[in-house]
């Protein structure tokens, strides 16, 4: 199977258009009758060449991230929490070590 191009379904409305066969055409383009058939039912449908959309998936706008304001008294609770913390972690350790060296 090889892409269709503007220029090759051009050709190959011409070539209906003149009376050539949808096999002998899908066997020169490489591509199945159906799809010949697809592009002549197009063309007879709108009197316009078909033309191909865009192969792949479409691209989106990259996400912007906005961050939001940080609040002070959170920032300020957070952090009296992690002192606490910290000095349980510090007892802990010289318990630890007290046990350690009985």
């Amino acid at each position: 199977m090889v892409k269709l191009n503007e220029r090759k379904i051009r050709w190959i409305i011409q070539q209906k258009l003149g009376g050539r066969g949808t096999g002998e055409i899908a066997l020169i383009q490489r591509v199945t009758r159906r799809r010949i058939e697809q592009l002549w039912q197009a063309y007879r449908r709108t009197g316009i060449l078909p033309t191909l959309n865009q192969p792949g998936r479409p691209s989106k706008a990259p996400v912007s991230l906005q961050l939001e304001p940080v609040d002070k008294t959170i920032l300020d609770s957070d952090l009296q929490l992690l002192d606490s913390l910290d000095g349980q972690v510090e007892e802990i350790n010289l318990e630890i070590a007290s046990i350690a060296v009985d």
